[in-house]
């Protein structure tokens, strides 16, 4: 009797851990779609289709586009453009990226203090015949009118396809656990040392890196760092390369 009381026990808490561990997993799941569905949210309330200045851009890359394509031919090797294939035969949507000043370099407290929400701007991939990121080009406001300001890849076409991508970013976001709500996110540069995605979340901020050169900064391109390891890592590159910087 005492044995079949056991047994019974038994299978009791095996149902009871198995049932835990099947709640715990559909939460996990669950937690993981809420944030990617905010995650994503966030980054299109960013779009180009709810931009203010959607149909000045818009005019300047029609105009501009055919110019641009002829600056790329002529001059393909300084834009790392190996054969004719490459060539950029359309532009895809652009996305923007909030500017970020260099005195966060100095402080290493917060990239949100350091984030003016007026000052942007727009970058645009450019895609050749086979739908591949083979340049990129940057609009910004010069003297109250939006202009292209550079032509050129800030990092590798690889990492431009993550970069602009919300559906991979907001998966990358959503494979860690210890994001939980997401209360700000946005994509940052300081067009130097600072490029990524900047996450805020409670009280903690965050960033996931997007750089042409991880192995110098000893970080990896897409993972979320807090924001206090990506400015030691970035200083730690300062100090070794003796590079002034100055707050622009």
């Amino acid at each position: 009797m005492r044995k079949k009381a056991i047994v019974i026990l038994i299978v009791v808490l095996s149902v009871f851990v198995l049932a835990y561990t099947v709640n715990a997993n559909v939460d996990d799941t669950v937690n993981s779609h809420n944030t990617i569905d905010r995650a994503f949210l966030l980054l299109n309330q960013q779009s180009f289709d709810q931009a203010r200045e959607k149909a000045e851009i818009q005019d300047v890359l029609d105009k501009k586009f055919p110019e641009i394509k002829e600056i790329l031919k002529q001059n393909h090797r300084d834009f790392n453009i190996d054969n004719e294939s490459n060539m950029p035969v359309k532009y895809g949507e652009p996305y923007k990226v909030y500017k970020i000043k260099n005195a966060f370099i100095n402080d290493n407290e917060s990239i949100e203090k350091c984030i003016d929400s007026s000052s942007y701007f727009w970058e645009v991939p450019l895609f050749d015949g086979n739908e591949e990121i083979t340049n990129a080009l940057i609009i910004d406001k010069v003297k109250g009118k939006w202009k292209v300001v550079d032509i050129g890849l800030r990092f590798s076409p690889k990492v431009y396809s993550s970069f602009c991508n919300n559906e991979i970013i907001s998966k990358n976001i959503a494979s860690v656990h210890e994001i939980k709500e997401i209360s700000q996110m946005v994509r940052v540069s300081d067009l130097v040392y600072y490029n990524g995605i900047f996450v805020k979340s409670g009280k903690n901020e965050y960033m996931l890196p997007y750089t042409s050169r991880p192995d110098l900064l000893k970080l990896e391109n897409g993972k979320l760092y807090s924001v206090k390891q990506v400015a030691t890592k970035v200083n730690d590159m300062i100090k070794q390369f003796e590079i002034k910087v100055y707050d622009h």
